[in-house]
């Protein structure tokens, strides 16, 4: 097998090539028909949540504050946020299932079609294996997470307090509290490339539809072990197009899903290929 940065480079070639030559358009239309749900979804959310958040803007600065006032706004928020992520669940996440669905199509050398996109929603089977595999990766990233993330804030927060307590002084506290942030960063990447290493399970699902949510999400997790650097370099190497797409409010969103999710593919398919064996599918015919 080629090495990380030659084998990255080689996916990614291999991911544009099959954008393109298979119809850049239909690839967009098929990631809008995900996209757009999600986009609805968010502003009805914001629409019907911010007349509350800036309630509570309002009497966080007025001195005389209605505490029943502002939990019952603080409880509108949150659910809000709590419709948000249940329909989430359980329509946006067999749209990103089905649009996987899709990517892989093409990484395989196949034209795919729009109605891929909604495919979990074709059988049962399909929809509840979607909505589980992300119950179980989330499971899996707040048990990894909420020690590590909070455990460095805790601790960060409390060698704050210790040390202007010790020095009285505010030059020592800012010092302490911008190690704070530091080590939230340090945690929230290594959480984040420990979480990376459960992405593949959805591919394995879609290659075996009686493959189980839990059983795909420790395979994808043994596929990476000892490559979690190297996984997370390799996700890391699309964070310029992640920032284009969310400085064009998600548009160019529409070909960074493919681009990136192709090559992914391509990259389990190295990561299991034979030694010696040539693991990059030829590109889809023009």
């Amino acid at each position: 097998m080629l090495n990380s940065t030659a084998l990255r480079r080689q996916c990614k070639s291999a991911a544009r090539l099959e954008i393109q030559r298979g119809g850049l358009w239909k690839c967009i239309g098929a990631i809008a028909l995900m996209a757009i749900p999600e986009t609805l979804l968010s502003i009805a959310v914001n629409i019907k949540m911010n007349p509350a958040m800036e309630l509570l803007n309002q009497m966080a600065l007025d001195e005389t504050i209605d505490l029943s006032q502002y939990m019952e706004q603080v409880v509108t928020v949150y659910a809000y946020l709590g419709i948000f992520v249940l329909v989430s669940l359980l329509i946006l996440s067999p749209l990103q299932f089905g649009a996987l669905h899709f990517c892989m199509a093409r990484a395989h050398g196949q034209q795919g079609e729009m109605g891929d996109v909604v495919i979990g929603f074709s059988r049962l089977k399909k929809y509840l294996t979607a909505i589980k595999t992300d119950l179980c990766i989330v499971l899996f990233t707040l048990l990894w997470g909420v020690p590590l993330i909070g455990g460095a804030t805790a601790l960060s927060i409390a060698l704050a307090e210790l040390v202007f307590r010790t020095t009285q002084s505010l030059n020592a506290f800012m010092g302490m509290m911008l190690l704070t942030f530091v080590l939230i960063i340090a945690a929230a990447i290594f959480v984040s490339a420990r979480v990376m290493r459960y992405s593949a399970a959805y591919i394995l699902l879609i290659e075996d539809e009686n493959m189980g949510s839990w059983r795909a999400v420790r395979e994808s997790t043994r596929l990476f072990r000892k490559r979690t650097w190297e996984l997370f370099v390799f996700q890391m190497s699309f964070l310029g197009w992640e920032l284009l797409s969310e400085m064009t409010m998600g548009l160019f969103g529409l070909y960074v899903f493919p681009y990136n999710n192709i090559a992914f593919i391509h990259y389990v398919d190295a990561l299991r290929a034979p030694e010696g064996v040539e693991c990059i599918e030829p590109s889809i015919p023009a």
